[in-house]
């Protein structure tokens, strides 16, 4: 007779199992709205740089060096961008922003004015 234990780690695993496949499917049916939503938002190519820069990790100061838009304007793009549920505060770096997610993703191509030097 199973554990317990054994009970438990069984239904987290079929539990997480469920989870991914939940996702998947969530994505594959938003990914056409999230596009059209991103392609209205970003509506220059500065937007979708600097929307595409934010990482979480790169600050308003490398965004504006690597782009050439101002940091007041990166800044309240972030917060306009924040209230309509396309970025969010990053987890890794206080006062910085995180985009949804990338715009090569749901296929908008990002523009290669500038690249980010890795």
């Amino acid at each position: 007779m199973a554990s317990e234990k054994d009970q438990r780690v069984k239904f987290e695993r079929e539990t997480v199992g469920l989870l991914r496949e939940m996702l998947a499917w969530i994505k594959l049916e938003a990914r056409p709205r999230v596009a059209a939503r991103l392609a209205d938002i970003l509506d220059s190519t500065e937007k979708k740089l600097v929307y595409e820069y934010s990482d979480g990790t790169t600050g308003v100061r490398e965004i504006s060096e690597m782009t050439g838009v101002d940091k007041n304007t990166i800044s309240t793009w972030w917060g306009e961008w924040d209230g309509l549920g396309i970025m969010e505060r990053a987890r890794t770096w206080k006062g910085r922003r995180q985009r949804l997610v990338s715009l090569g993703d749901v296929g908008i191509e990002v523009p290669e004015l500038l690249k980010k030097e890795e």
